[in-house]
């Protein structure tokens, strides 16, 4: 067994929306790969599905809107980046931008 992975997984925080649903549950079926936030470019825009950091840490973030379901667009890319959430522009540093995970809608 891992326990380096199985620390991760502990502390994996899964956010909400409001009514308490998780993503799957949330978000239309038609959305496809999950990218770190990091990974956006200028204009590209996803859904937050997952944040991957201490709880404390996930609540701040949540608490800025980043929620399950919550459209997440990238702003300005880099260190840091900004993004627009709820119609508010955020600031991100790298680590959090690693840790707060998105879905892509498809591209056909």
């Amino acid at each position: 067994m891992d326990f380096e992975r199985e620390g991760e997984e502990q502390r994996e925080m899964h956010v909400q929306n409001e009514t308490g649903n998780r993503l799957g549950d949330a978000l239309p079926l038609a959305l496809a790969a999950t990218h770190a936030l990091s990974l956006l470019g200028s204009g590209e825009a996803g859904f937050v599905c997952r944040v991957t950091i201490e709880p404390r840490l996930a609540k701040r973030l949540a608490d800025l809107g980043f929620i399950a379901g919550a459209r997440v667009e990238m702003i300005r890319p880099g260190r840091p980046c900004i993004v627009r959430i709820n119609g508010t522009r955020v600031g991100l540093g790298r680590g959090f931008q690693e840790r707060v995970f998105v879905d892509l809608p498809d591209r056909d």
